[in-house]
């Protein structure tokens, strides 16, 4: 029973994912480790950090593990994908606060939209990829899409 209440703890940020807007508020709890790494250690490292952070979710299979067993009973209640997709949206960015604010107001966006509209084809099968895959793969994709559309923001106002 203690390993189920350390992998709770780990899926839903601890207290986070209990939270009724916990997805949101976890990826505004990644902002502050974002800025930490990515002032103190510089790029090359913070790159190293989320490409850990995803093989450590998709690798080791935490979330799969934990559907598995019924913990949390809420799937909702995990938020560790949401952090993982702040952070691949924050990919190679400068580091400002300014940027950073808006890239969580966009990665919201895109998570929330991605779970309302229909898509067809490549992205209508991501959700039911089975266990952490179908968990993980809507955030990491709007992380993707947001970075890109933050780095095409940056080049069009430089």
């Amino acid at each position: 029973m203690e390993t189920q209440g350390v992998l709770a703890n780990i899926v839903t940020c601890g207290p986070l994912g209990r939270l009724p807007f916990g997805g949101i508020v976890a990826s505004l709890f990644a902002v502050p480790i974002w800025y930490l790494t990515h002032g103190v250690f510089g790029c090359g490292i913070y790159s190293l950090v989320v490409i850990t952070l995803v093989l450590l979710v998709l690798v080791l299979g935490l979330i799969e593990i934990a559907v598995r067993k019924g913990v949390p009973p809420d799937r909702t209640a995990i938020v560790l994908d949401r952090v993982i997709g702040l952070h691949i949206a924050l990919l190679f960015l400068p580091v400002w606060l300014k940027l950073a604010a808006f890239a969580v107001v966009c990665f919201n966006l895109a998570s929330m939209a991605s779970r309302v509209v229909q898509f067809r084809g490549f992205l209508a099968r991501l959700p039911q990829l089975p266990g952490s895959l179908g968990i993980v793969s809507g955030d990491v994709v709007a992380g993707f899409v947001v970075n890109i559309f933050l780095h095409l923001m940056i080049w069009i106002m430089h």
